[in-house]
């Protein structure tokens, strides 16, 4: 019964968002068609967060310029892309929008649906149904967001330019700083290694690394002083992956001068760092800081599950754990809710960790008394960790949700020190 009331409401809920979505798509798919091109109203799909959609777009329509009009609820952020029907994943694509007020445009001209055969729809913020109009002509449309003027966003203002970055110090300097910062945070600098970049500005280096927490950082030669350079800032990416299975280990795509990478390897590994964003043909500088893997971080799933605890910690600067943990839990996918035994006054650190596949989501919260604390992970991010402190007779609940075919996942649970009643003054 539960189960009928809970469809019910499911597909209601989707119907609701579907009738206030259709009278849009027809407005659009009427104005384009009045406008001389071929049109066709696709059925309506349903995307969760974080999930990424393939869709085929209808065949027997050729002409030189392709839209795509993507319509969800004003509050859905997602991004789309057009793409050929041969590895869309890979291929460059022939088009790409990002979600204003729910909706977002595709269009390419100089083809047909021949060679763009695919929508690649990814949703970065929420879920829902999307309603899909496809059409062709022989040139370029107007814009879909015209013809629906609730959905048009304000004028946005320009971009402030900042200035370009100012000038950094040498590699040496930036480099020895590094070395200090992992002093102060408890690490082992394990020396530096000098990396030559190709001509065009990536580098590579096969590194061994043994049991433990690595912090590995790249700094290269800020060149804008030579007047030759055209450079305006610096920015040095990295990646490391694991030499044997190709797994990432870390990886840095931020935008700043240097890339830091951090991992927690729990057996001896070969591994591979590569780099891009440097001067061309010249040295980069690589340091290294370790720290040992935390005792009482559980074995019991395996060396990629305790490095993936141990990086957990790490992250959240714990480096030292008294005790063994107070809970240890294995689950599915769904969402589990897990009562704990807790003293009062004390406080807990607790981290969800993938055993088996990879989660679309994975989610760790811990409610006390109405206190809840949470973390939220999309697809690619391994762990979830909550701190919470005990508070009084509750019972503290956490709860894992976990999305994914196939995807199994740990839990376990320590008691930190915390509490005035815990240390001599």
């Amino acid at each position: 019964m539960w189960l009928a009331v809970l469809v019910t409401a499911t597909l209601c809920r989707q119907a609701k968002g579907q009738s206030s979505l259709r009278p849009i798509a027809a407005r659009v798919a009427k104005q384009w068609r009045e406008a001389g091109a071929r049109v066709v109203v696709m059925p309506t799909r349903f995307v969760f967060d974080d999930e990424t959609l393939v869709i085929s777009l209808p065949a027997n329509m050729h002409d030189a310029c392709v839209h795509v009009a993507l319509i969800a609820t004003r509050g859905h952020g997602f991004h789309a892309r057009l793409a050929t029907s041969t590895d869309p994943f890979e291929r460059e694509p022939a088009a790409r929008a990002t979600s204003h007020a729910g909706m977002a445009e595709l269009y390419h001209c100089g083809g047909s649906l021949e060679q763009t055969r695919q929508v690649v729809l990814s949703s970065d913020a929420g879920r829902g149904a999307v309603e899909i109009v496809v059409a062709t002509a022989p040139t370029r449309l107007g814009a879909a967001v015209d013809l629906v003027p609730e959905r048009a966003s304000g004028s946005v203002p320009g971009l402030v330019d900042a200035g370009p970055m100012p000038l950094l110090a040498s590699v040496e300097v930036r480099a020895s700083a590094a070395e200090e910062r992992a002093k102060r945070e408890g690490g082992l600098p394990a020396g530096r290694t000098s990396l030559w970049v190709n001509d065009d500005g990536m580098g590579e280096e096969a590194l061994l690394l043994e049991e433990g927490c690595h912090r590995l950082e790249v700094f290269a030669k800020d060149d804008r002083r030579d007047l030759r350079s055209k450079r305006a800032r610096v920015d040095v990416d990295a990646e490391l992956r694991d030499s044997e299975s190709g797994r990432v280990l870390a990886r840095d795509r931020t935008d700043a001068p240097d890339a830091r990478l951090e991992t927690c390897i729990a057996q001896p590994t070969y591994a591979r760092l590569v780099f891009a964003g440097a001067p061309r043909l010249d040295r980069a500088i690589m340091t290294q800081a370790t720290w040992p893997i935390p005792d009482h971080v559980p074995r019991v799933w395996g060396p990629t599950v305790r490095g993936t605890f141990a990086r957990a910690l790490m992250t959240h600067q714990v480096t030292h754990l008294d005790d063994e943990p107070v809970i240890v839990v294995q689950g599915s996918p769904g969402t589990t809710p897990v009562a704990l035994r807790a003293q009062a006054g004390a406080c807990y650190v607790a981290i969800a960790a993938p055993t088996h596949g990879r989660p679309r989501k994975l989610e760790l919260r811990a409610d006390v008394g109405g206190r809840e604390s949470f973390d939220e992970r999309s697809a690619g991010e391994d762990s979830a960790l909550v701190a919470f402190c005990a508070n009084g007779n509750v019972t503290p609940t956490l709860h894992v949700t976990a999305r994914g075919t196939g995807v199994r996942w740990a839990l376990v649970v320590y008691r930190v020190v915390a509490g005035l009643w815990e240390r001599a003054p």
